[in-house]
């Protein structure tokens, strides 16, 4: 509920729903089920500009599976930090940590957060002159099915194309982006 409520813009009751699950995961002894909450709050801050606390949640997130082996963590560590990375203009480092997730060009199997961040992976290339890795990853959107077969996730790859086209066809491609079925509740 957490991250609908962040992925719809609603950052106030992600933060309160994470909360209250963190709560509650505690105090029933559940304390992966925690983790979800933590990596929440940790987006709403790096969305924010709250750097500082975004980083403290990604590093609770990587300790905490250092000891247990939760690899999905580590991902979810890697897209904050990396939001926070956008959020500050450093897309080179933001690009680095993204393809932590998955190399550019590539979803991994087992890594659905590469799905979350394929958009701020193209984003961060482009932005850092990487135009072959960002025109591999919109190829690679192109051939998985997950992103044409979803509302949001077409719309994600339709942005992404653009995102990567000439000047003159750029502007084409997000009006198309825009006009995908479904694109005004994204």
């Amino acid at each position: 509920l957490c991250r609908d409520a962040f992925d719809e813009g609603r950052w106030d009751e992600a933060t309160r729903t994470a909360e209250e699950g963190i709560t509650w995961g505690e105090e029933l002894g559940y304390r992966l089920v925690t983790r979800g909450g933590v990596y929440c709050r940790a987006l709403v801050a790096a969305a924010r500009g709250d750097e500082r606390t975004a980083r403290a949640l990604a590093d609770e997130l990587v300790d905490w599976t250092a000891r247990r082996g939760v690899g999905t963590l580590v991902d979810f560590a890697h897209r904050v930090r990396g939001l926070a990375d956008l959020g500050r203009g450093d897309f080179a480092s933001a690009y680095r940590e993204f393809i932590e997730i998955s190399p550019a060009g590539q979803f991994l199997p087992y890594t659905p957060v590469a799905v979350t961040v394929a958009l701020d992976l193209v984003e961060a290339a482009v932005r850092t002159r990487r135009n072959a890795e960002a025109a591999a990853h919109v190829a690679a959107m192109e051939q998985a099915p997950l992103f044409s077969g979803r509302p949001r996730y077409a719309l994600v790859a339709s942005g992404c194309a653009a995102l990567v086209a000439s000047t003159g066809e750029a502007s084409g491609l997000f009006e198309r982006a825009l006009a995908r079925p479904g694109a005004e509740l994204y």
